[in-house]
């Protein structure tokens, strides 16, 4: 038996270990050992009913004599058989007592026997609830690896699972060879003493499945290492590529930027010395019209004066060749962020009562984890697509959600158009990468010029206010 505190093993069921000196009879009960209940001796009793026969036959041949004795009996004679028999009621009462307490021990002894029972078949309940538990465990960690990255548990997987079947078939086989070694010298010495033979299949059955879970364990901790190098080695290149990503979209970003920002220039530039010029004609127009008034009334038209005013005002219109050119109010940060918030409020909701139904349906007899899991599962893919669905179906055909209703915003392109299906869903793709990175891609538009954020650019779009 091995102690659970030191590690000491013996061949023999102790009390106490040897070593570290802690009581092992709560050990002993646990793994199932039950103590041989002590065998009553009956010595002391029929000792007890020896002495009460011989103060018997002392008495009788006392009261013979008086039988036999003429006149009345002597006084030393009445003075011992009284001491007789006050020793007789004394041995009777002994041996009583003495009996009560034998009956007493064997009740005592029934007891122990019976809480014995009870308590290894209680230390069976809890090993299999232990092995249950870690089985349960071991399907949990091998799912949560499976939902963090796919390719890497996929190879992971099968390298575990290839191990583990050859610990398992080794364990196994170890444990048959153990268990029939262990049969056959129980087999053989069951003539002799059939308590050792037990003794020592019992230990070797208990050594065999150490070393088997040893091995298990083992073989689990290394998969699980390997798979934890993968996954890490899988983050590190995604987070590279994504950052790699990033700087190219920025300086492209930059680059347009500094495009339009040259275009604009020119475009401006060009549109001065057209109202230059324009002003030019006006004021020559208006001079014309004043020469004009001077002259008689009968010689002049109804109509010139205001015709010259009029062409003058079309002088004035600019057509604008791009939609960026419009002087239009754009939507600003706080405006599109309440906006946001009154959409993702109301997918809040909806998750919420999914996750209500989800326990109803459920029931509430499942673990934390388990439940978490099902949250994970259902609620989260689920808000996921139907807010891509929302986003996607109303800014492709009206460009505006309940939220940018609300707040007066519209999505367009830059030519003030509806963005599209296919725009739409890049711009959706495009604003979950912008919100991942603690939302930095949504919060650029705070401090840009046309109040664009990532996926803005990334979709070629912006947001305006609506009339």
């Amino acid at each position: 038996m091995k102690c659970p505190k030191c590690g000491f093993v013996s061949f023999d069921y102790l009390d106490k270990c040897k070593k570290c000196g802690r009581d092992l009879r709560t050990h002993k009960q646990k793994i199932g050992v039950v103590a041989e209940a002590p065998k009553v001796s009956s010595d002391s009793g029929m000792r007890a009913e020896q002495r009460t026969e011989r103060l018997r036959d002392r008495l009788g041949r006392l009261r013979g004599r008086e039988k036999l004795g003429p006149g009345l009996p002597d006084f030393d004679d009445q003075v011992q058989r009284k001491k007789l028999d006050e020793q007789i009621r004394l041995e009777r009462e002994k041996a009583l007592e003495e009996a009560k307490r034998l009956t007493e021990e064997k009740a005592q002894i029934a007891l122990e026997a019976k809480r014995l029972a009870e308590e290894k078949e209680q230390a069976e309940q809890l090993r299999q609830r232990a092995i249950e538990e870690a089985e349960y465990a071991k399907r949990q960690a091998e799912e949560k690896a499976r939902q963090e990255v796919e390719r890497a548990r996929k190879e992971a997987e099968e390298k575990a699972r290839l191990e583990l079947e050859q610990a398992r078939r080794e364990a196994e086989e170890r444990a048959r060879q153990a268990a029939e070694r262990a049969h056959q010298e129980a087999e053989q010495a069951r003539q002799e003493a059939e308590e050792r033979a037990h003794q020592e299949a019992e230990r070797a059955r208990h050594e065999a499945e150490e070393r088997a879970r040893q091995e298990a364990e083992r073989a689990r901790h290394e998969a699980e290492e390997r798979a934890r190098q993968e996954a890490e080695r899988a983050r590190l290149e995604a987070e590279e590529r994504a950052r790699e990503e990033a700087e190219l979209a920025r300086r492209e970003a930059e680059l347009e930027k500094r495009e339009e920002l040259v275009k604009e220039k020119e475009i401006l530039d060009r549109e001065r010395r057209k109202l230059e010029s324009e002003k030019d004609m006006v004021a020559r127009a208006k001079r014309e019209a004043t020469e004009a008034l001077k002259v008689s009334s009968a010689d002049i038209p109804a109509r010139p004066k205001f015709t010259a005013l009029e062409g003058a005002e079309e002088a004035l219109r600019v057509e604008p060749e791009t939609f960026e050119e419009l002087v239009v109010a754009k939507g600003g940060f706080f405006r599109r962020l309440l906006a946001c918030g009154i959409d993702l409020g109301i997918f809040f909701v909806i998750g919420t009562l999914l996750v209500y139904f989800i326990k109803q349906i459920q029931g509430g007899d499942q673990s934390a984890a388990a439940f978490v899991f099902s949250i994970i599962v259902y609620v989260y893919v689920i808000i996921v697509l139907l807010l891509g669905f929302y986003f996607i179906l109303f800014h492709s055909f009206s460009g505006q959600t309940l939220g940018k209703i609300v707040m007066g915003l519209r999505v367009v392109d830059k030519e003030g158009q509806p963005i599209g299906m296919l725009r739409s869903l890049v711009r959706y793709v495009s604003w979950l990468f912008a919100f991942m990175p603690l939302g930095l891609g949504l919060l650029y538009s705070a401090f840009d010029l046309n109040k664009r954020g990532w996926h803005d650019y990334i979709a070629g779009t912006i947001v305006i206010k609506a009339k």
